[in-house]
């Protein structure tokens, strides 16, 4: 079939394409340009329904069905009239499904399965926003969209939803060059895996490319898997898995070859220009007097802005720390008035002391419940902070028996805050049994101060952070 040219003007974002698209002036007349595509806000739990739209007057035309839930997308999809890719040129031989999001970040879901003019594919992406187009390619693993630009999604007509623009930027590669490359038309053999032709295109590419100078080890790998892929297919005991597998090891490491080859090439590019930019400035340097004078002046200048700014910092550090020092002191103060608070350099220690539990329990008594309340509606406004949860006994008793009921009691207060809305990260307990005695254990009073529960309150917004 004589291929039929409809120019596209594309704007590739980064590693891909925005998918905005117009058609040129060379598009025939009386045939309407794509519009621009948006991306869609795919709400969350929901299936939505809409058209895919060909970029110009061909005859495709698709369906797309995405469903969304727990932060991922399913799509399915299915298109009519596509025709072979090679109808674009003798590079192309598979269609590609892109999803690209308002920021231009570009995902590869996968190639068509083809039945003669038709397409579908079923798969899946991690993005909530973003347009989807189809685009015509020489292999499958390619990372960046080409700007033979097939199909769109249009918006669909549906109330509350909601799209964005794409954000256009330059293009790190100018994919759309492929006739450059030399690639011959081929017919089809149904005998030779399809993957082996896509082989040979990414092989052609990457040379061209000039990934066999700027990534030698990729290309040297992606040429050793299309020539086991070449030497299998040629004989006659060759298995097809293992064609088809060289084949798309060469791809993907063709690819890779082709990615690297870029980013170095862009290095290349850039090393040159900041030499010629070093050169240029050690000549402006060495011109005349009064250009050092100037540069004096400008250092000078800088000096001065850098010790304000210097000034102007220690300044804010100083009212940073005042600011904790003044939260620090507000919280002493709302916590005293619920339990008896100490500022260490633990942290504010809260101590629940006297009756706080049934004699010999982990049980909570309603007073001790209610204080605990109120300690929690106050921590809840500081989200940060810390609370590790001490439990003490009195020296009456076994060691063990202490240790064990101290360590209940902590679990206790812990669980209760946890129920009060206290996130349980930012919870822990521990019980300590007899150990650290606040008073004598030989007195009724003593014992008493020395069976409680200590909070420790920590966190940067109140200066303390060796609470844990």
């Amino acid at each position: 079939m004589k291929r039929q040219l409809f120019p596209v003007l594309l704007m590739i974002v980064c590693l891909g394409l925005s998918l905005g698209v117009q058609a040129a002036a060379e598009t025939p007349a009386g045939s309407a340009p794509a519009a621009k595509v948006k991306a869609i806000s795919f709400p969350p739990d929901k299936k939505i329904d809409f058209e895919m739209k060909a970029t110009s007057p061909m005859m495709c035309s698709g369906k797309a069905t995405v469903s969304t839930k727990e932060g991922r997308a399913d799509i399915e999809a299915s298109f009519e009239g596509l025709g072979e890719p090679s109808k674009f040129g003798p590079e192309y031989l598979v269609y590609v499904l892109w999803a690209v999001t308002p920021e231009g970040k570009a995902s590869n879901l996968g190639i068509l399965n083809m039945d003669r003019e038709k397409g579908e594919i079923s798969t899946s992406v991690n993005f909530q926003t973003f347009a989807l187009g189809v685009t015509a390619e020489p292999y499958f693993a390619v990372t960046m969209p080409s700007d033979t630009v097939v199909l769109i999604n249009a918006v669909p007509d549906k109330k509350n939803i909601q799209t964005a623009p794409l954000e256009a930027k330059a293009p790190l590669l100018q994919r759309g060059r492929y006739k450059e490359v030399g690639l011959q038309p081929v017919k089809i053999d149904p005998k030779v895996p399809f993957e082996l032709y896509q082989a040979r295109n990414a092989v052609q590419i990457a040379r061209y490319q000039k990934a066999d100078q700027y990534a030698a080890d990729s290309f040297n790998k992606a040429a050793k898997a299309l020539d086991k892929a070449e030497a299998t297919q040629k004989d006659k005991k060759g298995k097809k898995d293992t064609v088809i597998m060289a084949s798309r090891e060469a791809v993907q490491a063709a690819e890779d070859a082709i990615g690297v080859a870029a980013k170095r090439a862009e290095e290349e590019k850039l090393a040159a220009a900041q030499a010629e930019a070093a050169k240029q400035q050690a000549q402006a340097q060495a011109a005349t007097a009064q250009a050092a004078k100037a540069q004096a002046q400008v250092e000078t200048t800088q000096q001065q802005a850098q010790a304000q700014a210097a000034q102007a910092q220690a300044a804010t550090a100083q009212a940073g720390r005042a600011s904790v020092q003044k939260q620090r002191a507000d919280l002493l103060k709302q916590l005293n008035r619920i339990l008896a608070t100490t500022d260490t350099d633990r942290g504010l220690v809260v101590t629940m002391a006297g009756v706080t539990f049934a004699s010999g329990s982990a049980k909570l008594q309603p007073a001790a419940r209610e204080n605990l309340a109120k300690l929690a509606g106050i921590i809840a406004t500081h989200p940060s902070l810390k609370l590790d949860i001490e439990g003490y006994t009195d020296s009456a008793g076994k060691d063990e028996t202490n240790q064990e009921l101290s360590q209940k009691r902590a679990e206790a207060v812990q669980a209760y805050l946890t129920e009060q809305g206290i996130p349980a990260s930012s919870l822990t307990a521990k019980g300590l049994g007899k150990a650290s005695p606040v008073a004598p254990n030989d007195t009724a009073e003593g014992r008493a101060k020395n069976r409680r529960v200590e909070i420790i309150v920590s966190g940067e917004e109140i200066g303390t952070t060796t609470g844990r």
